[in-house]
């Protein structure tokens, strides 16, 4: 979702290059299973609503979860110190 992000914000030119290693490096982690982000309660009926609806991402990497890069509007945004 980071390089997903850092390439739809020209603000930051490198950070989509300097993703691209590492994302490479954690093809190789990838998910045998489906994983939940440490929602272990999640109802059956969540888990088969979000085994549907997951996005693209989320089914590449094998988890069962809505967030896309729009929950996260200010990722990439300098703070003010």
């Amino acid at each position: 979702m980071a390089l997903e992000l850092a390439d739809q914000r020209k603000f930051q030119p490198d950070a989509a290059r300097d993703l691209r290693p590492v994302l490479a490096a954690l093809e190789r982690s990838r998910l045998a299973g489906e994983g939940t982000l440490c929602e272990e309660s999640m109802t059956q009926s969540e888990r088969a609503w979000l085994h549907q609806n997951r996005s693209n991402l989320a089914r590449h990497w094998n988890l069962l979860c809505a967030m896309t890069p729009e929950d996260l509007p200010y990722a990439g945004e300098r703070q003010a110190a």
